[in-house]
């Protein structure tokens, strides 16, 4: 049974990591019983650190601005994150005890959820968020990704507005919500346009979302860049700058991303072994895969799948 967040409060969950730790003043707003948004102080000179606690079935977002973060999960495991960088923790089954550091500098948004209130919120896509649909529902995740333009600007809004009190706990239960349909949305960010203007010609915009479902399709042999923009229509310029504008990333580095994700579901979906997973999304190298997952998730696939 999924824990719904009803059973522990959101408040509760993030402490002071020790007495030894230099004093982070972690402020609080709690939106309703299953959603809260903290946010660190500004940024210092000392290096902070809380304890967390948290329970199964908890989604927990951190959004670090600026400077550097750790979650260190244990002895012999941690996560790294750095400037305009942010990370997703969901475990349906399992409790999971980290310090989060913050460095010299550094500030952080976070969001405590439950998957009942995403699901609210984003009915009729679900289905197409990993940890949303209801096959992946009982598997944990875990992702690390890069903060977007407009998520960056409405983060930076928290600690610049100025307003009285009873405004400001208005603005912030917006804020949350803010936060959540930035960082959930995917192909249409709003600022592409001002970014790259040659994405203004709707039919440009089509023919990069073509590339992509190329990739996607062809995941096991994919396009070259060149045979690629042959293909779409356009040149070899246009469609590496249109695809990062709209997707946030390179080409390859899509495919690549797109390529482990799937290796990963097919691990804790269908229970396959790396090197048949390895097999399935098209690297003839298991050891190559095994390097590609460790640079995105920081362990091996056995050691991510011991969780």
């Amino acid at each position: 049974m999924i824990n719904t967040g009803r059973e522990v409060r959101l408040i509760d969950i993030i402490r002071t990591a020790d007495e030894n730790t230099p004093k982070w003043s972690l402020k609080r707003h709690v939106v309703d019983d299953d959603l809260s948004i903290y946010f660190s102080d500004g940024a210092t000179e000392q290096q902070r650190a809380v304890q967390i606690h948290l329970p199964a079935g908890i989604i927990y977002f951190q959004f670090n601005i600026d400077g550097q973060a750790r979650l260190q999960f244990g002895p012999h495991y941690a996560q790294e994150m750095d400037s305009s960088q942010s990370m997703l923790l969901y475990n349906p089954t399992q409790t999971l005890d980290f310090v989060c550091s913050l460095g010299q500098g550094a500030r952080s948004v976070f969001i405590l959820t439950t998957v009942n209130v995403l699901h609210s919120l984003i009915v009729e896509d679900s289905d197409d968020i990993h940890f949303l649909n209801e096959q992946n529902i009982d598997s944990k995740y875990y992702l690390k990704n890069t903060i977007s333009p407009n998520l960056k600007f409405a983060l930076e809004q928290i600690y610049t507005v100025q307003m009285g009190d009873v405004a400001k706990r208005l603005f912030l239960n917006g804020k949350a919500y803010e936060l959540l349909s930035y960082y959930f949305q995917r192909d249409e960010q709003s600022d592409y346009l001002d970014r790259c203007p040659f994405l203004r010609d709707q039919r440009n915009v089509e023919a990069v979302r073509q590339s992509r479902h190329i990739l996607i399709e062809r995941m096991m042999d994919p396009p070259t860049i060149k045979e690629l923009s042959l293909e779409v229509g356009l040149n070899e310029y246009q469609l590496k700058a249109g695809f990062k504008n709209i997707y946030g990333n390179s080409i390859n580095a899509y495919l690549q991303e797109h390529r482990i994700n799937k290796a990963l579901k097919l691990m804790t979906d269908e229970g396959l072994k790396v090197q048949e997973a390895a097999h399935e999304i098209g690297y003839t190298n298991v050891s190559h895969f095994i390097a590609a997952f460790k640079k995105k998730h920081g362990v091996t696939p056995k050691q991510y799948m011991k969780g």
